[in-house]
């Protein structure tokens, strides 16, 4: 069982192409992800992984290799939103 998440605010969401599943994603405090340039964390299902997350695609990643080194997706995505800040 996975310990409560703290909420933090979403700065946007997008739809996934193939499935049309909406994900939201907020900015990342994580060493690891930002000194790989995933500036962002997306929650999936019960977990909660780093992306880079552009106009019409989001880099997922999936693992980290033996190396270090991240296992990456390419997603393609639509109605990609941004929310402003109130």
């Amino acid at each position: 069982m996975n310990p409560i998440k703290q909420f933090k605010p979403a700065l946007g969401s997008f739809i996934e192409k193939d499935y049309g599943h909406r994900f939201y994603y907020r900015k990342t405090n994580d060493p690891w992800a930002l000194s790989k340039g995933f500036e962002y964390e997306v929650d999936v299902g019960y977990d909660t992984r780093f992306a880079k997350i552009k106009k019409t695609r989001c880099h997922m990643v999936l693992d980290e290799d033996k190396y270090g080194q991240p296992v990456v997706e390419v997603w393609q995505i639509r109605s990609h939103f941004q929310f402003e800040a109130v």
